[in-house]
């Protein structure tokens, strides 16, 4: 039926955008939350002891990594949202 066709090319249409902006904006956006972490959490710890280290920068050109699938998926629901 045309509705289930158009469906399927939204579906891949949607996810092909989602996998180009997460590929674009992962390593800005893991070394963004890397920085405040290190800024906020380590530098202003309430920990004496030290137990707080510093997590090492990620490279910004690194298109995968921890947590790439869960904003593949919220990029994809966000372009199938407007695309439905």
């Amino acid at each position: 039926s045309p509705v289930s066709g158009t469906l399927s090319v939204s579906v891949l249409a949607s996810l092909g955008a989602a996998a180009v902006e997460t590929g674009l904006t992962f390593g800005s956006q893991a070394r963004n939350a890397q920085m405040a972490y290190n800024n906020s959490m380590v530098s202003f710890a309430s920990v004496v002891d030290g137990s707080r280290s510093k997590v090492p920068l990620c490279n910004v050109y690194d298109v995968w990594g921890p947590g790439a699938a869960a904003m593949l998926m919220r990029n994809f629901l966000s372009v199938m949202s407007i695309r439905s």
